[in-house]
């Protein structure tokens, strides 16, 4: 089946697989438009736009719902360059209450390449959920990411987007690569993400995106992962599983980011589950002035966490509330901010090393806190980084060992003053 002309794409032509419906009908899971393509060997679409009850129409009532099967072998291209909703979106209906019951999903085929400018999964009150996953029994089925062209990088992935609207209805968005192999070149990713499209400080309408994959690489070149789009009281919560032979290639790392005073947050979690991560910029909360979020970096399964990868001359930096650590390499980072350190079996100890510095994280954007590391702590020709304050009732860095604290060669503290001068005599 081949719907356009992969040479010459037509951005007026569409696919929608949706069913509207009232707040009663929708609460039946039953109620559903299908689109099942998976007998087919071959499927071409080339045009504009794809919506999986994502069409985006206003009104109460329009609960929509649906569910777009992929053939085995698969050709995507959507370039709407008009759209700002998403040129490819699963689960979105900014005007309505919510999504309609149930999750709605793209099931993808053995073999599959989406170019297009923006993939949307769990867009705007996604409230059960968008979801794109492989078809369960494939073996080794894969997925090629890209813009328009098939070569440039795809510009905008998004799960579990909250951003549009202000609201009070939650997003959840999917991308679960488990089985397969994926091979994706992204400008930015947002896993959750939410309202920033405006003044509003009370919208509470919270996003939630989760991406796990097994084999392959993604490639990102600005990573959100949980942040708060705006000071409200929305909430982003993201998880990124890097499991067993995949790859993460990014620039930097926006963890957990909180955007201000208000009730909401950010909550971001890198599970490096086996897994290499590389990144060439720096991992960082980056939150907001009077913003506190939570940013977690899990390491299990002799994961691989690298801060310089092969070609970058420029070590960078971690500065992430809490670093989980069973077993693995964290390697090439110039400064490790933190402030929680746990150990976990088959890990005893935690090594600092020759060019690396550890350094307490304070809340927030304070640069003064206390690291506790629930474990031992061994530091070998390295640096400890402390924060002071030259007011007598001001507080310093602070470092904390529950087991063993080692000091092994010649080890460095280096000092700043963070408000005064350091008089010494």
């Amino acid at each position: 089946l081949v719907l356009g002309n992969p040479a010459s794409p037509k951005s007026n032509y569409t696919i929608y697989i949706s069913v509207k419906a009232t707040n009663t009908v929708a609460a039946d899971s039953s109620h559903r438009a299908t689109l099942d393509l998976s007998a087919l060997d071959n499927f071409t679409f080339a045009g504009g736009f794809i919506g999986v009850a994502g069409d985006g129409s206003t009104g109460a009532n329009n609960q929509p719902v649906g569910t777009f099967l992929l053939a085995k072998t698969n050709l995507i291209i959507a370039n709407r360059t008009s759209s700002t909703l998403g040129t490819i979106r699963i689960s979105h209906n900014p005007g309505g209450n919510a999504t309609g019951a149930a999750e709605n999903l793209m099931e993808l085929g053995h073999d599959n390449a989406i170019n297009t400018i923006y993939l949307r999964i769990g867009g705007m009150k996604a409230l059960n959920g968008g979801a794109m996953r492989f078809r369960q029994g494939l073996t080794n089925p894969t997925l090629k990411l890209r813009g328009p062209d098939g070569l440039s990088r795809l510009s905008l992935l998004t799960l579990g987007d909250n951003w549009d609207t202000a609201t009070g209805v939650a997003s959840t968005g999917v991308l679960d690569l488990s089985g397969g192999t994926v091979d994706g070149l992204i400008e930015t990713l947002h896993v959750a993400r939410t309202f920033n499209n405006g003044g509003s400080t009370t919208s509470s309408g919270s996003g939630t995106g989760t991406l796990t994959f097994t084999a392959g690489t993604i490639d990102v070149t600005t990573l959100f992962l949980g942040c708060q789009g705006k000071n409200n009281a929305a909430t982003g919560t993201g998880v990124i599983s890097v499991r067993h032979n995949a790859s993460l290639v990014a620039g930097t790392i926006n963890i957990g980011g909180d955007a201000g005073t208000q009730s909401g947050t950010g909550n971001g979690a890198l599970n490096v589950d086996g897994g290499t991560v590389l990144v060439s910029g720096n991992i960082l909360e980056n939150d907001a002035s009077g913003g506190d979020g939570a940013s977690t970096i899990n390491m299990t399964n002799a994961g691989v966490l690298n801060l310089q990868p092969s070609g970058d001359l420029t070590s960078r930096n971690i500065t992430v509330d809490t670093l989980n650590f069973s077993s693995g390499t964290l390697t090439n980072y110039g400064t490790l901010g933190l402030r929680t350190l746990n150990l976990h079996s088959p890990a005893t100890a935690f090594t600092v090393r020759s060019g690396q510095a550890l350094t307490a994280v304070g809340a927030g954007t304070n640069p003064i806190g206390t690291l506790t590391v629930n474990g031992s702590l061994t530091l070998t020709n390295a640096t400890w980084h402390c924060d002071l304050s030259d007011s007598p009732t001001g507080s310093n860095d602070l470092l904390t060992v529950t087991g063993t604290l080692r000091l092994s060669g010649s080890n460095q503290v280096e000092i700043n003053m963070v408000d005064g001068t350091l008089v010494v005599g």
